[in-house]
C-alpha cells in the first residue's frame, strides 16, 4: 500500500499535514517550527573543522569530495638571505607576505597566489597588496609551468 504525505502551508502561517493511506486520510495541524526542525534533522551535512592549525597557517579551505583544497600560509620571516642573479643579499628586509596554495586531486600544487598585507590582526577586511615580482600579476603567481589561478586569499 502506497502512503502519501501532503503539506499545506497557508499564508497565515498555518501548516496542515495530510496523510493519505489509500482509503484512510488523516489531517493534522503542526507548528511551523516543527516542520522546520523536521527538515533540518533530515538534511545530511558534512562539517569540516580544521582543528588546530600549524603556526603561520592562516586558513584552509576544502570540499568534502576532495576536488578543491587550498591552504593560506604566512611567511614567518621578516628578513632573509636573498640571491638575485649571482649576488647574495644577507638580512634583506621582507614585507608581511601571504601565500595561497591550491592543490589538485593528485596532491600537487596547481596554483599559487602571493600578497602583502600590513602588520596586525588578519581579518577578511584586511587589505591585500600584490608584490611587484616579475612572476606576479594581480595576486596570481606563475610558478614554472603552472598556470596562475585566481583564488581569494581570505576565506
Amino acid at each position: 500500500m502506497r502512503k502519501e504525505v501532503l503539506l499545506h502551508i497557508f499564508e497565515d502561517g498555518n501548516v496542515h499535514v495530510e496523510i493519505n493511506e489509500g482509503v484512510k486520510v488523516t489531517t493534522k495541524s503542526i507548528a511551523v517550527d516543527t516542520l522546520v526542525n523536521c527538515i533540518k534533522s533530515s538534511l545530511r551535512s558534512t562539517v569540516i573543522a580544521s582543528g588546530l592549525l600549524p603556526r603561520n597557517v592562516v586558513a584552509t579551505t576544502f570540499s568534502t569530495d576532495g576536488s578543491y583544497r587550498r591552504v593560506v600560509v604566512e611567511l614567518a620571516s621578516e628578513r632573509a638571505t636573498v640571491t638575485y642573479e649571482k649576488t647574495e643579499y644577507e638580512n634583506f628586509p621582507l614585507p608581511r607576505m601571504l601565500f595561497a596554495f591550491r592543490m589538485a586531486q593528485n596532491g600537487r600544487v596547481s596554483g599559487v597566489e602571493v600578497a602583502v598585507c600590513e602588520q596586525g590582526k588578519l581579518t577578511p577586511e584586511t587589505p591585500l597588496y600584490y608584490y611587484p615580482f616579475s612572476n606576479v600579476s594581480g595576486f596570481n603567481m606563475w610558478a614554472g609551468c603552472l598556470p596562475a589561478i585566481r583564488m581569494g586569499l581570505m576565506p
